[in-house]
């Protein structure tokens, strides 16, 4: 996909104002569709030659001021796929090495996290919602089209189509499929 095709497919995921000229206003006047169009840029910038080296920094800079400003805390290296969606933002901690797919929306207060004892980071699978606060630590996959509850604590795998609840995280449904459809 082109860096455009991106940008709109994470525009698209906000139910008014969607294509190009509700890009356009979202670009304009919401901090959080600034800060996902810099990650977007930086990401594609950062994988190129000298010139774009030197206009990296430039985003960088950015990047970092609208990450404070709306209080995620995702570095440039993170792999994210198309379609992510922060609907409420503030208090959101994403591990670089974490592999975010297609479609997963996250709400305030998520944590993804590594654990000292195990390296590596999570993979988040497609179609899947981080509920507010919930912590996601250690190289665990979380399979598509689950949700992960409020406040829930994961610390192993996740099957798909799976509802996620409690500390430590534990399955309670394996419709998960449809929550996320009324979700999004």
């Amino acid at each position: 996909m082109t860096l455009l095709q991106v940008v709109l497919s994470d525009n698209n995921r906000h139910p008014k104002r969607k294509g190009r000229r509700g890009l356009i206003y979202r670009l304009l006047f919401n901090p959080t569709s600034k800060f996902l169009f810099l990650f977007r840029l930086g990401h594609s910038l950062s994988n190129n030659n000298v010139i774009s080296k030197l206009l990296l920094g430039v985003v960088e800079f950015l990047y970092k001021h609208y990450s404070l400003r709306i209080g995620v805390d995702m570095p440039i290296a993170t792999t994210v796929g198309y379609g992510i969606s922060f609907p409420h933002t503030y208090g959101i901690v994403i591990n670089p090495a974490t592999i975010i797919g297609d479609n997963v929306t996250i709400l305030s207060g998520v944590t993804i996290g590594s654990n000292r004892r195990k390296s590596g980071a999570a993979h988040i699978g497609n179609n899947v919602v981080l509920c507010a606060g919930c912590c996601i630590i250690g190289p665990v996959t979380i399979g598509d089209n689950s949700i992960i509850g409020a406040n829930a604590v994961v610390v192993k795998d996740v099957p798909e189509n799976s509802v996620v609840v409690g500390n430590p995280g534990r399955v309670i449904s394996n419709d998960g499929i449809h929550y996320v459809k009324d979700y999004s």
